[in-house]
């Protein structure tokens, strides 16, 4: 479809136009470029998982068509490929005259027996040169999609400079509000954090929602970089009332999360006391295991295994392709829980998770 909207407003001045009808009943991020004497439209098609493909139509008459096709896929990445789901696709030259292109894909890893787990990771970008053949754009010299490619020169990272035990990123407290790279589970009515009140601290205020509820929890995530990190926080919990918890969690979707923090339970003599509770995911969506835990010490000699208000507490989530291990620490205490990635990557009732996993 095709509207017309002015940049300062975003308002359409004119009536949608169907420019294309997709045969798969699906296509989306489109985009349009015109090279020479055509225009080029670039479309993802045949939705979001191993269907997934990018195509390209050209068109001498306009941006309304007709299009003419090649009748095949720029490319297609099978299921059975180290990468997958490859498409919504954008090309560009750059500043020596070479063509290239950006899309989405994921890189599952294996399991034990040589099985694909779903991509935890979900969409990464991905870029490969882009050739101009009798009008055509041909990328990746036609081939599909791979982890590597020798049609670029050599690219310094400097997260390849990383060694075991080093910090890549340390959340900025002095500041005003987040900064870049925080996520909330949809729009919240109101803000559920502060940086003012407390300078130096990152408060959360909870509220009414639950990590199952469809809407906004009290929860801000960053999203997972790599399957092999570490994610840290130190927490102090001082809640007025039963029932309320603090944690941290490994986010898949509201039917399938990992969490591990503190609950303020009243025991039978009417004493309240913090009790660390898990919530695991099964491999069944919308189905966890919910459990309550005594804080164990390290060695017999330690006796400082008792939780109290406003305790400062380490929680820490350690990823691998495969697993994560939970842990929660205090003095010289620890308690550790491991999920399987493929118990928490498991697909909702109702539409997908393709935007991997939050911590």
């Amino acid at each position: 479809m095709s509207v017309v909207t002015p940049p300062p407003t975003g308002r359409t001045l004119t009536p949608p136009h169907l420019i294309r009808e997709s045969p798969y009943g699906i296509a989306e991020g489109s985009h349009i470029l015109r090279r020479g004497e055509y225009y080029y439209l670039f479309t993802a098609e045949g939705g979001t998982e191993a269907g997934h493909q990018e195509w390209v139509f050209r068109s001498r008459e306009g941006v309304y068509g007709p299009w003419e096709a090649q009748g095949k896929p720029l490319w297609y990445n099978g299921s059975d490929e180290e990468v997958q789901r490859t498409g919504h696709a954008d090309v560009f030259e750059d500043g020596e005259g070479n063509w290239w292109a950006v899309f989405l894909g994921v890189r599952p890893v294996k399991d034990g027996d040589g099985n694909y787990l779903e991509p935890q990771m979900g969409r990464e970008s991905f870029l490969v040169k882009v050739d101009w053949v009798d009008g055509w754009p041909i990328f990746n010299e036609g081939l599909d999609i791979t982890l590597a490619t020798d049609t670029r020169t050599p690219v310094h990272q400097d997260i390849a400079q990383i060694q075991s035990g080093d910090i890549k990123w340390q959340a900025d407290l002095k500041r005003q509000d987040l900064e870049l790279g925080w996520y909330l589970k949809n729009t919240p009515l109101k803000h559920c954090y502060n940086l003012t009140q407390r300078p130096g601290y990152l408060r959360l205020y909870g509220n009414c929602y639950d990590l199952s509820s469809p809407e906004a929890p009290a929860m801000l995530l960053r999203k997972q970089s790599s399957y092999t990190e570490s994610f840290e926080v130190k927490m102090q919990f001082s809640p007025r009332k039963t029932g309320y918890e603090a944690g941290i969690v490994v986010w898949w979707s509201q039917y399938s999360y990992a969490t591990y923090g503190l609950t303020l339970h009243e025991r039978l003599n009417g004493e309240q006391a913090l009790k660390m509770t898990s919530r695991l995911p099964t491999g069944r969506p919308g189905e966890m295991t919910l459990g309550y835990h005594d804080l164990e010490p390290l060695s017999k000699e330690d006796t400082s295994s008792k939780l109290l208000l406003g305790d400062t507490i380490r929680l820490l989530i350690e990823a691998t392709p495969t697993t994560y291990k939970l842990s929660f620490k205090l003095h010289s205490c620890e308690s550790t829980h491991c999920v399987d990635a493929k118990n928490l990557t498991v697909m909702p009732p109702i539409g997908g998770a393709f935007c991997g996993t939050s911590k």
